[in-house]
């Protein structure tokens, strides 16, 4: 399938990027402190509330492919404008960017890859192939954490911001040799923007399973962000020199492709009531013991952490997918990523509150403490509305 191999051409250069083992090493130096970055992660959260619904609607009503090169293009400009920033505002503009190219690729991808599965009469494999698209999108970003970390030292930190600029570009040329599939018209809903948007959430609000698993993937998602985002941070704390930082990242994203890989296969476990609340919450309780213990144990901890967001993503995309018509499938996944910001703005609030009195490891611990009560008070409340007539 041609088009499925341009996507692994694409998802490459699009994460060949060696800035990402020094992201938070740089902006520190560039006098962004830990309460500045969740600042502009406010920012992207807000820009993404903003545009990612409209993003789907367009990518539904349009050319998938047309909406995926503006996104690569927005990239290339986010890393320049990253690499000249020096203030606060300007890196705001920059994470805007970001939330702009993300909104762009959010549900427009995976849309893309089931589309063009289901031309080929393959739609039922797309668990499969999307597990390996993100497996390999995971292992790409394992090398090039691997190799920024080891590039940092022998140039300066802002080249690598250069070099992914770079990428990016060779990214969105790649994109440009996709073919836009034919989209099906099983029970397609009007074509108005308003009538799409409906025919999304009434999709989340008809089917309880599709609820819990997309709630299970939000959480997972939601929690973990800022952990992702501050492990060089982490990792500085505890004086690990920063060439490591690359290389444990990379150890990390390791696990989260073995988790892509396999999740196709835990599909099937949905159908069991007990499973998508006891993931969550292992995964809640693991964030927990990671704030509290060593080091070396806590590296460990990310492993298994990275493992079952990987696993749950795919699973969540999967079902999702699975259930959503064509007219609407970009922006049902737009939908259930802006459910997410949300729940990372609130995860935000907490983890900045944690950190500047505790630091990175005390904030995990806290907010993942905080996000298992507002979980288990969902899953009570999710019962008893299933109980009542």
């Amino acid at each position: 399938m041609r088009n499925i191999r341009v996507i692994f051409v694409a998802v490459f250069f699009q994460n060949w990027i060696f800035a990402y083992a020094i992201e938070r090493i740089f902006w520190e130096s560039r006098s962004m402190s830990v309460q500045d970055v969740v600042l502009t992660e406010f920012v992207f959260i807000a820009a993404i509330l903003a545009l990612e619904i409209p993003a789907g609607i367009v990518a539904d009503r349009y050319p998938r492919k047309t909406v995926l090169i503006c996104a690569a293009l927005a990239q290339v400009v986010e890393f320049v404008v990253v690499a000249l920033a020096t203030t606060f505002a300007q890196f705001a503009v920059a994470v805007a960017i970001a939330a702009l190219a993300q909104s762009l690729t959010s549900g427009t991808f995976n849309a893309i890859v089931y589309d063009s599965l289901d031309r080929e009469g393959a739609s039922a494999a797309f668990p499969k192939v999307l597990g390996r698209i993100e497996a390999f999108d995971n292992l790409t970003v394992v090398a090039a954490l691997t190799a920024g970390g080891f590039v940092a030292e022998r140039t300066a930190l802002v080249n690598l911001y250069w070099l992914g600029a770079a990428a990016s570009a060779i990214a969105m040329l790649v994109l440009a040799g996709l073919s836009e599939p034919v989209r099906g018209r099983r029970n397609e809903p009007a074509s108005h923007p308003i009538a799409v948007l409906k025919s999304s959430l009434a999709l989340l609000k008809q089917r309880p399973s599709l609820r819990a698993i997309v709630v299970a993937g939000v959480c997972i998602a939601g929690s973990i962000v800022y952990l992702d985002e501050f492990m060089t941070l982490y990792l500085r704390d505890n004086h690990l020199p920063i060439w490591s930082f690359g290389v444990v990242l990379g150890a990390v994203y390791v696990f989260r492709s073995i988790g892509s890989l396999v999740g196709d296969r835990m599909v099937v476990l949905t159908g069991h009531r007990w499973f998508v609340p006891a993931a969550v919450l292992v995964f809640l309780v693991l964030q927990i013991v990671f704030g509290v213990v060593g080091i070396w144990p806590a590296l460990a901890i990310s492993g298994v952490l990275y493992l079952l967001w990987g696993a749950i993503d795919v699973v969540r995309a999967a079902v999702l997918h699975d259930a959503a018509e064509d007219a609407f499938r970009a922006t049902a996944e737009s939908v259930v990523s802006q459910v997410e910001q949300v729940v990372s703005l609130g995860f935000g609030l907490l983890f900045s509150v944690f950190a500047r009195r505790g630091g990175i490891a005390a904030a995990v611990a806290l907010t993942a403490a905080c996000a298992a009560a507002a979980y288990l008070g969902y899953c009570l409340l999710d019962r008893r509305a299933r109980r009542t007539p």
